[in-house]
């Protein structure tokens, strides 16, 4: 390449004409087995895409580019697709982009307790057994009633009451 730098502007070509020959080799070989029109359109676009920029100072150099045949595009389009790793484009809907997320199974997994039914099956084995809240609940009830705040009698409610 052009020795060091001075500026961002130099460093940036720098960095554009190393990229451009790296990819130009994997080009080549892969490239090689079409027709050399096609290798030669290549080089033609790669170039071309490289000094966009400078379109106006290189514009004679690119004025008479040969029209290309349509099964040659299509190869051309296929053997990227082949280097880049992409899918063929298509309109039909994939669901790549559900596809890609994150599973999200075991997270959701991680929120439950793992012993979800641990306690009715203590429950049924042995029935006296009460969890901390359940015995809370139980002695504040007692107090409630044994103050006469407690729930009424079924049936004796404020509705019964009112019908009667």
């Amino acid at each position: 390449i052009c020795g060091k730098p001075r500026n961002r502007e130099g460093k940036r070509k720098n960095m554009m004409l190393f990229r451009a020959r790296c990819s130009r080799t994997a080009m080549f070989e892969t490239f090689r087995k079409f027709s050399p029109s096609l290798l030669d359109y290549t080089v033609q676009l790669s170039m071309k895409r490289q000094f966009s920029k400078q379109r106006n100072q290189m514009d004679h150099l690119f004025r008479d580019l040969p029209q290309m045949p349509s099964q040659e595009f299509d190869n051309l389009v296929e053997a990227g697709r082949l280097i880049f790793g992409n899918r063929p484009h298509s309109p039909v809907r994939t669901g790549n982009k559900i596809i890609r997320k994150k599973f999200s199974g075991p997270l959701l997994l991680q929120q439950y307790d793992k012993n979800l039914h641990a306690e009715r099956l203590m429950k049924k084995a042995f029935p006296d057994f009460l969890n901390p809240k359940e015995e809370r609940r139980e002695m504040k009830l007692a107090y409630l009633k044994r103050r006469g705040k407690g729930p009424p009698k079924k049936g004796a409610g404020k509705r019964a009451a009112k019908r009667k």
